[in-house]
């Protein structure tokens, strides 16, 4: 065949859009694509998920306890997420190996393999093709992850493959692996159990809707119950049934506490949906998007023909709006708004072929939003090359590594306490990166150490240097194994 002969079809260039997104990234917010280290990252969440997969790469399981004020896993040692997260990263990390570069490179791997599947199964024209572009290129928030160590990308990519077969399964293909998706992302997120109200309608078979009922009833439960036995308890539950609790025990009072919490959140939410054009604020930003795309999903109801399709959309909008702020809180919440907005706003571009005008609201709205107004700091500052940093942890890696061997007959003994703050400031976290393979990292507020100090479980404390921990060390008994001075770092073990 000659080269002359092939043509390029839009939906081609789908799978560079991981790739484009992320160099308008860099060039928004002034950074180099090519000056990335990961322990100079502004999330700390990312120091505990890359020390897990590497302890899963040493040793299978990390070989101490993850958890906060030491509390761990019934069965392993995992901390507060669900392993299912893990999946994806121990795959790559086994196939590739594990580094600092590992989670970016199979990040975007996996994105851009997303797109590819995307591209294939639906074919988006040139029109569609260009709206995807600029609304992903617009939305920011999602090239950032695209450079981090949380798997809220990984959910993305799981999700563009479920918005392509979304829209195949509306004529009947590819169900069994629509609903696989949805099995997985449920046992990573369980709020994704509302994705089987879109596809319900799908297949008129009884046997259908039992299978269904079947699998999301698994799903939540699965969930559960690892999270119940495979992870630890955080410092307060990161799912909240207070307010359902309460409607049990006396219902008036609990239907009344619940108008109140809706409430708050509604007035918190438009709070921070102002602060979104003022300040620039990554929360009201994504809730405003969320009710864009709600908004454009009721209009839909009454514009065009498939007003099943956006009736159940909007559905599971609203129920979702309801998880986030009952079962999480306004802000906490924001964070698990990102993938669904990706998701929804796959659907409009490619399943709304004729009112062409919400691809347009929703492109101005998401480019405004996240590349002109978000200023966010904590949120967009890329994690860039910085020599100092490096030294110190490498400095770190070496000396503890002398010092401390991984005992496997004991997970307390390979377990360090890292205290969030104290007298002279918070422990600079970027630290725990030199720490050896295996070891578990568990989170402590200042007032648990010290209140119960005799009574640690832990055999190594990180503290900073001239703080009341590092006080209480000395006075009683702690060998200081470690003291890094220009990070103010310092780290103790039990005798």
């Amino acid at each position: 065949m000659d080269l002359k002969d092939i043509k390029i079809k839009p939906f081609m260039l789908l799978p560079i859009l991981p790739i484009v997104a992320i160099v308008f990234f860099c060039l928004r917010y002034s950074q180099n694509i090519f000056d990335y280290y990961l322990p100079n990252s502004q999330w700390n969440d990312e120091v505990i998920y890359y020390k897990t997969i590497e302890g899963i790469m040493e040793y299978g399981i990390p070989q101490g306890y993850f958890g906060y004020n030491e509390s761990h896993a019934q069965i392993g040692t995992f901390g507060a997420w669900s392993p299912v997260i893990y999946i994806i990263d121990a795959l790559w990390g086994g196939i590739f190996g594990w580094n600092l570069y590992s989670p970016i490179v199979a990040r975007i791997v996996f994105a851009v393999a997303s797109m590819v599947i995307y591209a294939l199964i639906c074919k988006p024209d040139i029109k569609e093709t260009i709206t995807l572009f600029l609304f992903v290129v617009g939305f920011t928030l999602y090239s950032r992850y695209l450079v981090s160590q949380m798997a809220d990308c990984y959910i993305v990519s799981l999700l563009i493959i479920f918005a392509g077969l979304y829209e195949r399964s509306i004529l009947g293909k590819k169900y069994g692996l629509t609903m696989a998706l949805i099995v997985m992302l449920t046992l990573m997120r369980p709020y994704y159990v509302l994705l089987w109200l879109l596809i319900y309608e799908f297949k008129s078979e009884k046997r259908y809707h039992i299978t269904e009922i079947a699998l999301a009833s698994v799903s939540m439960f699965g969930y559960f119950a690892i999270s119940k036995l495979f992870t630890a308890a955080y410092f307060s539950s990161l799912i909240d049934f207070d307010w359902l609790n309460m409607i049990f025990t006396s219902p008036v009072a609990g239907i009344k506490n619940l108008f109140y919490i809706l409430v708050d959140a509604v007035l918190l939410i438009n709070s921070n949906i102002l602060m979104a054009f003022f300040t620039g604020s990554a929360v009201g930003s994504q809730y405003l998007l969320f009710y864009l795309l709600t908004l454009i999903f009721i209009i839909l109801c009454f514009l065009d023909k498939e007003k099943s399709k956006w009736a159940r959309l909007l559905v599971v909008n609203i129920l979702f709006w309801l998880a986030i702020v009952l079962l999480y809180d306004v802000g906490v919440g924001s964070r698990h708004l990102m993938p669904f907005i990706m998701l929804e706003g796959f659907i409009v571009i490619n399943g709304n072929t004729k009112n062409y005008i919400f691809d347009v609201v929703l492109i101005i709205a998401t480019c405004y939003l996240c590349l002109v107004k978000l200023t966010d700091s904590y949120l967009m500052t890329y994690p860039s090359h910085n020599q100092g940093l490096e030294k110190q942890i490498d400095e770190i890696n070496q000396e503890i590594s002398e010092v401390v061997s991984i005992d496997k007959s004991n997970k307390w003994d390979n377990t360090v306490l890292w205290v969030l703050s104290d007298v002279d400031g918070g422990y600079p976290w970027q630290m725990l990166y030199g720490l050896p393979a295996g070891m578990g990292i568990n989170i402590c507020t200042y007032d648990y150490v010290v209140e119960n100090f005799d009574n640690l479980n832990a055999k190594y404390i990180a503290c900073t240097a001239n703080g009341e921990v590092s006080s209480h060390c000395k006075a009683n008994g702690w060998t200081e194994i470690f003291i890094q001075e220009d990070s103010n770092v310092c780290f103790y073990q039990k005798n």
